[in-house]
C-alpha cells in the first residue's frame, strides 16, 4: 500500500507535467490576421485619412454623377418622342462619364493601395519574424487558411503592435 501512495503523487506529477508541455506545444504554429493587423497599425490609418483627403473630392464627384443619373432616369419615365431620345442621349452620355470616371478612380486608389502594402511589406516580414521568435513557433501562418485556433495561438493583436513599433 506504501508503494501505491508514493506512486500517485509521482502520477499527477508527471500528467501536470505531460499537460504544461502540452500546452507549450500547443502554439508551435501561431496565426495572424494579417489583414486586421495591417488596417489596425498607425501608418494604416494615416494613410487612408491622407488618401481620403487628397481623393475624397474626386469621390463626392462620383457620388453626383451617380446622384443625377438616379434623377435623369426618373425623369426619363415621364417623357415622350423627340424630348424622350434627346434626354435619353444625354443620359448615355452621363453614364459613361461615370464609368470611366468611376474606373479611373479605383484604379487610381488600388495604385496608391498596392504602392503602400509594397513599402510596408519589409517592416511587416520584420515584425513577423520578431513575432515568431518572440513566441517561439517556428511557422506563422495566416488566420483564414487557419480552420480552428486556440486564443493564445492568435498573435494578431502582438504583431500590429511589433510593427507599430518599427522604425
Amino acid at each position: 500500500m506504501r508503494k501505491l501512495s508514493f506512486l500517485l503523487p509521482c502520477a499527477v506529477a508527471a500528467s501536470i507535467s505531460m499537460q504544461t508541455s502540452m500546452a507549450v506545444a500547443a502554439c508551435d504554429v501561431g496565426v495572424v490576421n494579417v489583414q486586421n493587423s495591417i488596417a489596425e497599425m498607425k501608418a494604416t490609418k494615416k494613410f487612408n485619412a491622407d488618401t481620403e483627403k487628397k481623393h475624397g473630392p474626386e469621390a463626392k464627384r462620383i457620388e453626383n454623377l451617380v446622384k443625377e443619373l438616379q434623377k435623369m432616369e426618373g425623369t426619363l419615365k415621364t417623357l415622350k418622342g423627340t424630348e424622350l431620345r434627346t434626354k435619353q442621349t444625354e443620359f448615355e452620355q452621363k453614364a459613361i462619364q461615370y464609368k470611366s470616371s468611376l474606373a479611373q478612380h479605383q484604379k487610381t486608389l488600388q495604385a496608391g493601395q498596392q504602392a503602400y502594402l509594397d513599402k510596408i511589406s519589409p517592416d511587416l516580414q520584420k515584425a513577423l519574424a520578431a513575432l515568431a521568435k518572440d513566441k517561439k513557433v517556428s511557422v506563422i501562418v495566416n488566420r483564414a487558411a487557419a480552420v480552428y485556433v486556440a486564443d493564445e495561438c492568435d498573435f494578431t493583436k502582438d504583431l500590429t503592435k511589433k510593427i507599430d513599433g518599427i522604425k
